[in-house]
């Protein structure tokens, strides 16, 4: 039986009601059986709350006889009525362990080991964490949640409150807005940014004629460096003069 709103609502309305209650209210049997085997399997995982999902569907083909997907449907519907118990809570793990605990120590003094007792109740007191001081957690009841309100006002905040601010605002505005449409640009015609635009200044700057060292040797001991303009090329030059040995 797949589920449905109308299932949904019976098992949130009928799942911990008494048989007669949903017979008064006109539910149908095989629906009145299926809620009684969900209610059953929700108190045995609640009892068990370290079962996974697979584990809770074997149980629930082995103990009914259900086909595999009408297990699966009960577990949804489990889950959105109840929620997922295959989440173990803080508290029950505490509970395990303090119960295991319990079981080591009397299998120590079974067999007479102080040993494994040792080992167990070292294992106790890291976690109950004995060696430390308890220490006192603050009252956060007595704090008082800090009152917040929205002010358009800068004196709030310290600041001097500028006189007719949304007139200078504008005309600064207005100045940058005409300084920026007064920018020129122009394309780019050499270079790896070729066909690009770009103000004119920083075309002109990157088009310009930048000078290139050359080497011309005179004779046999002195090398001078000369120099000469070519344009598209933007380089940093320095005069070096030579001597050879």
């Amino acid at each position: 039986m797949k589920m449905t709103p109308e299932m949904v609502q019976r098992a949130n309305d009928y799942l911990f009601a008494s048989v007669e209650e949903m017979r008064e209210a006109g539910i149908q049997e095989r629906i009145i059986d299926r809620l009684l085997r969900i209610r059953a399997i929700y108190t045995y995982w609640l009892n068990r709350p370290q079962l996974n999902d697979r584990e809770i569907v074997a149980e629930m083909v082995k103990r009914y006889k259900l086909a595999t997907r009408t297990a699966y449907d009960d577990l949804a519907l489990i889950k959105t009525v109840l929620g997922s118990l295959n989440q173990c809570s803080q508290d029950y793990l505490r509970w395990v362990f303090l119960q295991r605990c319990e079981e080591g120590f009397e299998m120590a003094r079974k067999k007479d080991d102080p040993s494994a007792f040792a080992k167990v109740l070292t294992a106790y007191g890291k976690y109950s964490r004995l060696d430390r001081e308890e220490g006192l957690a603050p009252d956060y009841s007595a704090i008082v949640p800090q009152e917040f309100e929205i002010s358009a006002n800068p004196e709030d905040a310290g600041f001097k409150r500028i006189p007719d601010i949304e007139k200078k605002a504008d005309k600064m505005l207005k100045q940058f807005q005409r300084e920026f449409q007064s920018v020129e640009f122009e394309e780019i015609k050499i270079g790896p940014n070729k066909g690009q635009k770009a103000p004119k200044e920083l075309v002109a700057l990157l088009q310009g004629n930048s000078r290139i060292a050359k080497e011309t040797q005179y004779g046999v001991t002195k090398i001078q460096t000369n120099e000469y303009m070519s344009p598209g090329t933007l380089e940093e030059i320095s005069i070096a003069v030579t001597l050879a040995n």
